[in-house]
């Protein structure tokens, strides 16, 4: 009521609504696990074109929209005000230790009725994460072994993981980065076998299992003897008569002396399959002294040996007694271990 005079009271109100809003989101994760994963960077693309309300195209097909990086909770969110249309989602860089994924993540956006506020589309997208297994084997027998100290660095020397090998399972390490090198170190090798030389290798983009196998060697034993004897050079006359003098006698090496090599033990693997590559008491070699009275055998499997004297040359007594030969494992440095002795035969006397 405005007063007697006003037969009709006008009201003039305007009434506006909201638009529906869109959201847009992903959700990275891992695809073993489930969990989220952070620093994936994705790019939003308008997939026809956009027009405005007159018709005209203001977005073409293809366009480049947006680029936000995955959080720690796995959320990619495309944040601008976006009318309804079709956009396609891709990952243009993908989280460090995992595969390519090719996959689009497709929003086929649409007015969703008057009660909806905001048009919620959100997708899951899964990266594999890359996966290598570390075996450690004989190089000969091909054989897995246990008790190496292993570590795999990366490119700046930083360690990444250190185990112990077991013969039994590979060790694995996921989520590698794609494309970087990284080298394994023997730290310490399993008794009986040298250290390994380093092995670099790089990863690639694949979500198939990368192996990377580290051979060991085994140490090899010579056995070297040095054989010599007494000979006669001259005489020397003594003060009185003619015929009193002396022989006198000088140590040369000894030429054409044969042994004979047994295996003093079961002279078996170092590779856990007990490999038995001479048993006791078999005789493994003959050697024959050279003309500088040396006589050796050499790409011996470690054990302990010993020698029999065989035969020996004219004007010396035979000495049958065995000569032991230790060639037990040094360390994973030494490459050859050495048993060597000096030997003399004694002159048959008259």
């Amino acid at each position: 009521y405005v007063d007697d005079k006003t037969p009709v009271i006008k009201e003039s109100l305007t009434f506006s609504d909201d638009r529906q809003k869109l959201d847009m989101s992903v959700t990275k994760l891992d695809e073993e696990d489930n969990t989220p994963i952070a620093g994936a960077v994705f790019g939003l693309y308008a997939d026809e074109d956009i027009k405005n309300v007159d018709g005209k195209v203001i977005i073409e097909k293809g366009t480049l929209l947006e680029k936000t990086t995955s959080d720690e909770n796995g959320k990619i969110a495309f944040v601008k005000d976006y009318p309804f249309a079709k956009y396609v989602a891709r990952e243009l860089v993908k989280p460090a230790g995992y595969v390519t994924n090719e996959e689009a993540v497709n929003f086929d956006t649409k007015y969703q009725g008057q009660d909806v506020k905001t048009a919620v589309y959100n997708s899951e997208y899964k990266n594999t994460p890359t996966t290598f297994e570390f075996t450690k084997t004989d190089i000969t027998s091909g054989a897995e072994l246990t008790g190496a100290t292993l570590t795999v660095l990366d490119k700046d020397g930083n360690v990444v993981d250190t185990w112990t090998s077991d013969a039994k399972e590979a060790h694995v390490i996921k989520r590698l980065v794609v494309g970087e090198t990284y080298t394994l170190r023997e730290e310490f090798a399993p008794y009986g076998y040298l250290k390994a030389t380093d092995i670099q290798f790089t990863v690639e983009d694949t979500g198939k299992v990368q192996h990377v196998e580290m051979k060991d060697e085994v140490p090899t034993g010579s056995i070297v003897i040095n054989k010599d004897g007494e000979f006669v050079t001259d005489t020397t006359l003594m003060k009185g008569y003619w015929y009193d003098f002396i022989f006198n006698f000088f140590k040369d090496s000894l030429a054409g002396v044969t042994f004979d090599v047994y295996a003093k033990e079961d002279i078996v693997s170092a590779d856990g399959l007990d490999t038995v590559y001479h048993k006791a008491g078999d005789k493994v070699a003959t050697i024959v002294t050279n003309d500088k009275g040396i006589a050796r055998v050499d790409d011996l499997p470690l054990g302990k040996y010993y020698l029999v004297e065989t035969k020996t040359i004219d004007g010396f007594v035979l000495d049958d007694t065995p000569i032991e030969a230790d060639l037990s494992y040094i360390d994973q440095n030494t490459k050859v271990v050495f048993a060597g002795m000096d030997v003399t035969n004694e002159r048959q006397k008259v």
